[in-house]
């Protein structure tokens, strides 16, 4: 039995719940800890070999590795258990990430005429972004297939919370060794973190005997890799999720690079910068730790589903006001820890919750074209408007950028509402989306 404060905050778990999302949240905090750790490294690389001004284009990269990767993706799910998709995807990243951690020591000179900068700055980019896309999408497929709704609002606010403990220790080392240790030290130590996260799913499968959940089917024949975009094209409550999941990527991925070309002016070295962008994901993931603590399942359990949708893209559309009348690096600063910080404690918990009425193919194949494709490519156009104005000033792209933010937040609002109602009647007649 949990204390009677974790109870108020998280709900009344039983004990099983908590082995259950016990287990689950260290494997996601021995995912997104380290991870932000790399994203720390993955900037200051590629701001030293690249340059800060073509950031946008980096992502935009990204966008074209992910192809590949999510049909492939979508095919291996076919042919593996989704249990040992960690074992298959991880070990992987674990051999690239080693393989980054020994070429930063002498990022190697290669260069080619159509590509500015040095090519390990574009390689070791798209590579710790794709982990960042495809790792946690992999996670929440697995933990949405034995999960029912009302256990969710429950237990996601536990996974998040643990989950900020790893992601606030990680940037928390960055911003205060980084440029003691240096940055190869580093990934590989977060690489270490990352190769435990199977053997803590395989101990999760051993210790908890769970059933699979109401709503999943596993008896429908295998599809082909095209199987998740058909299902996205095809099911207007899955477009409703894509949008819920994206929506945030267009605001923050154009505020997060007006910061960074702020804050460059300020921290002009790799080692300097890495210290700068450590800060900001410490306090960002002091922040997510904090509402997953004491708001993630009191909000969920106190005002519903719906009603958390919505708050995060009316939040979003008052960020976006604030940065437009205070284009100064304080204020953009704060304004993406809020942004970021409740994307991770309020708006991810609320949109994963929405899988569970789905089917097996809805959880992995649809949900991997959204959380790997979909919101890189969205990302990508929020380079895009950072890439058609990176010679202005911040104040001025900033100003530019408001209008076209504001509208794609207005789009938003209106369809978080439907699929918040259309979820509700999902639930309410146990029917799901096939």
């Amino acid at each position: 039995m949990l204390p009677r404060p974790l109870r108020f905050v998280w709900g009344n778990l039983s004990v099983s719940e908590i082995k259950r999302f016990g287990l689950l949240a260290l494997a996601l905090m021995l995912t997104l800890g380290p991870y932000w750790m790399l994203r720390v490294v993955r900037e200051a690389i590629f701001i030293d070999l690249v340059g800060v001004r073509l950031q946008p284009w980096g992502k935009i990269a990204s966008v074209l590795f992910i192809v590949p990767l999510v049909l492939f993706y979508s095919k291996l799910i076919d042919f593996v258990k989704k249990e040992k998709l960690f074992y298959v995807i991880y070990s992987a990243y674990v051999s690239l990430f080693l393989a980054i951690a020994f070429f930063t020591q002498f990022p190697p000179g290669l260069t080619l005429p159509f590509i500015p900068g040095k090519l390990f700055g574009w390689v070791s980019y798209v590579i710790i972004e794709s982990f960042g896309a495809l790792a946690p999408a992999l996670f929440w497929s697995f933990v949405a297939s034995y999960t029912t709704t009302a256990s969710a609002k429950r237990g996601y606010g536990m996974i998040l919370s643990i989950t900020q403990i790893g992601t606030i220790s990680g940037t928390l080392f960055i911003a205060n060794f980084s440029e003691r240790l240096g940055l190869p030290f580093i990934i590989v130590i977060a690489t270490m973190f990352i190769a435990m996260v199977p053997l803590v799913i395989r101990k999760f499968l051993t210790v908890n005997n769970i059933p699979t959940t109401e709503f999943l089917r596993t008896n429908k024949p295998k599809t082909g890799f095209l199987e998740g975009l058909r299902l996205l094209v095809k099911q207007p409550y899955l477009l409703g999720i894509f949008i819920i999941t994206t929506g945030y990527e267009i605001t923050g991925t154009f505020l997060e690079f007006q910061m960074n070309i702020l804050g460059h002016k300020y921290y002009p070295t790799r080692e300097m910068f890495a210290a700068f962008y450590g800060r900001y994901g410490f306090y960002t993931n002091m922040l997510a730790f904090l509402f997953a603590l004491m708001g993630t399942s009191f909000f969920l359990r106190k005002f519903g589903l719906r009603i958390c949708l919505l708050l995060f893209p009316a939040a979003t559309g008052v960020i976006i006001l604030s940065a437009r009348f205070f284009p100064v690096l304080p204020v953009i600063f704060v304004s993406m820890i809020i942004l970021k910080g409740l994307s991770y404690s309020l708006n991810n918990p609320s949109k994963e919750i929405l899988y569970i009425p789905t089917s097996r193919d809805a959880k992995f194949k649809a949900k991997g074209w959204i959380d790997i494709f979909g919101q890189r490519s969205v990302k990508a156009s929020g380079s895009g408007i950072n890439a058609f104005f990176r010679n202005l000033a911040p104040p001025v792209t900033i100003a530019y950028a408001t209008p076209i933010l504001l509208s794609f937040v207005s789009v938003w609002l209106i369809i978080a509402r439907l699929v918040g109602v259309k979820h509700h009647k999902l639930i309410k007649e146990k029917d799901i989306i096939d």
